[in-house]
């Protein structure tokens, strides 16, 4: 089968708009990322199974194809071939370049994928930085060492996401989070470098809080609106 043939054509055509996702999801979503690059090869592996390919013989196709080879030989004589095996995900996403390289041919195709790149670039960027004077969640700089956070799990370093039902982003409504629930124990979810965790935490002397005199004592946290940096003393929910 050919190059002209409609099946070349279609996966042709739907492997470059795989390439254009993959430009409009890379400063986005590592997974839709992944998603994008995945449909690239498999279009690609579904044109080279029905038409006869033709390779360019240029360095940067045969630096990526010895760079997976060895890689994947390497692989199976490692100390942990299973644990190498697996990584190989890791290191096929350089196969990124080389579909780009082959596929995206002309100069139109080029300056698209460029300006949908900087245009998602520019949206991300935006939303990043809207967050970020906004705020969003709770940074917990210092627990103190009877702290019913600590005792249910929470460390510092952690950022609190949820209390309750409640998206948390400030002190204040940390604490009405606490105050309003009914429960003996309250839902903590937190973020720990790439992890989300649910901790339930026992709080202790809920009434008039704010004339207490260890309402200094339970946490300190920073609040991440405007990236302000405070240091907020906390009611001992502690």
């Amino acid at each position: 089968m050919d190059e002209n043939s409609n099946i070349y054509r279609l996966t042709d055509k739907a492997l470059q708009l795989s390439l254009l996702l993959l430009a409009l999801c890379a400063p986005v979503s590592i997974a839709a990322t992944q998603i994008s690059w995945s449909l690239a090869l498999l279009f690609w592996l579904i044109r080279l199974a029905f038409v006869r390919p033709t390779f360019k013989t240029d360095g940067i196709t045969t630096a990526i194809l010895a760079f997976v080879g060895l890689t994947l030989v390497s692989s199976f004589f490692s100390y942990e071939p299973q644990v190498s095996l697996r990584k190989m995900v890791a290191v096929s996403l350089v196969t990124i370049v080389h579909l780009v390289a082959q596929n995206i041919r002309d100069t139109k195709m080029v300056r698209r994928a460029i300006v949908i790149l900087l245009l998602s670039g520019t949206v991300a960027a935006a939303y990043a930085i809207g967050k970020f004077a906004v705020g969003a969640n709770l940074k917990v700089t210092k627990l103190t060492a009877d702290s019913p956070l600590r005792a249910a799990g929470v460390q510092e370093g952690d950022t609190i996401l949820i209390t309750g039902d409640k998206t948390i982003a400030t002190p204040d409504q940390l604490a009405a989070a606490v105050n309003a629930s009914q429960d003996t124990k309250i839902l903590v979810k937190i973020y720990r470098y790439q992890q989300v965790l649910d901790f339930y935490m026992a709080p202790t002397q809920r009434a008039n809080r704010r004339h207490d005199p260890i309402w200094h004592r339970g946490v300190v946290a920073r609040s991440r609106r405007a990236g302000i940096g405070f240091l907020w003393a906390l009611h001992n929910l502690c």
